[in-house]
């Protein structure tokens, strides 16, 4: 009987011993899993804080990253060249326009302009083709199978004393240029003489023409012509109208932007992409005032 009530009493101990031993090690896995869980929240709200601040960062980029941006030099197989080389070789200019918002519009490497998506760190053309860039204060590097260079503007407009004119009601006199003319249409690669006229109506609005002619009179049809606000060193279309043609092709949106033009070394020139149905080539016209 004592033996019995001696291995009982044993027993007892034993399962109170594994009791306290469980109650132990079930709290350490408590903790543990405690741990492990604050750690891992701490860990993810640092990564969404991180992705956060980047975001921030680059929609900060693309709101200060906005307006014209001209070619100033490109560097290609090793020798950089000035950006006048392009227009000289008829290859037109080299821009970038950035709408502030992460889209924008193209002109580069000898492609015909079309749109593009920015996020910061590259822009994305509609066909397909990225470039990465980097900023330092108001120049822009574009890296491709050519280094390009760009400054944000237009090219530096003359002062008006330097030039000595006006803009309003303005006659100007050059070449116009047409190169890489592929499809069927009414145009041919080749160069003429062209007239230029920034003129005022009776109503006080500014329009600005060009005329493929020699000689033109008022009553010949422009090749091209819009409606611009003149400034003292450049004009600019004016927004949203409806009657802007170049050749057969009606400009809106982005194609009518194009033609802010400002005076450098006292001409106006632009260089355009022309597409209009399946007729292509680019278009080149260089003006100087007429004395």
């Amino acid at each position: 009987m004592a033996h019995q009530m001696n291995n009982q009493k044993t027993d007892s101990g034993t399962i109170v011993r594994r009791a306290i031993i469980l109650a132990v090690l079930l709290v350490f896995i408590l903790a543990a899993f405690f741990l492990i869980s604050r750690i891992g929240a701490r860990q993810r709200a640092g990564i969404h804080t991180a992705q956060h601040s980047e975001a921030a960062a680059v929609q900060s980029d693309l709101a200060s990253l906005s307006g014209y941006y001209t070619l100033r030099a490109y560097s290609l197989n090793g020798e950089t060249h000035e950006a006048d080389a392009l227009e000289k070789e008829g290859r037109g200019s080299w821009y970038l326009l950035f709408n502030g918002d992460g889209s924008g519009y193209a002109c580069i490497m000898d492609q015909k302009p079309c749109g593009f998506q920015d996020d910061g760190r590259q822009i994305c053309l509609e066909d397909g083709s990225v470039y990465p860039y980097q900023i330092t204060e108001d120049t822009l590097t574009l890296y491709g199978s050519a280094v390009m260079i760009f400054a944000h503007g237009e090219p530096n407009p003359e002062e008006e004393d330097a030039h000595g004119f006006q803009l309003a009601n303005s006659t100007w006199f050059g070449t116009l240029k047409i190169s890489k003319h592929s499809g069927k249409g009414s145009l041919a690669n080749g160069e003429r003489p062209v007239w230029g006229i920034i003129k005022e109506n009776s109503s006080g609005d500014y329009y600005f023409e060009l005329y493929d002619k020699e000689f033109y009179t008022i009553e010949d049809l422009p090749v091209l012509s819009m409606w611009v606000n003149v400034f003292d060193d450049h004009i600019e279309p004016v927004s949203d109208q409806e009657d802007a043609w170049y050749f057969d092709l009606q400009l809106t949106g982005d194609e009518l932007n194009v033609f802010k033009l400002y005076l450098k070394d006292d001409h106006l020139s632009r260089s355009f992409w022309y597409t209009c149905g399946k007729e292509h080539c680019n278009i080149y016209f260089e003006i100087f005032p007429d004395p």
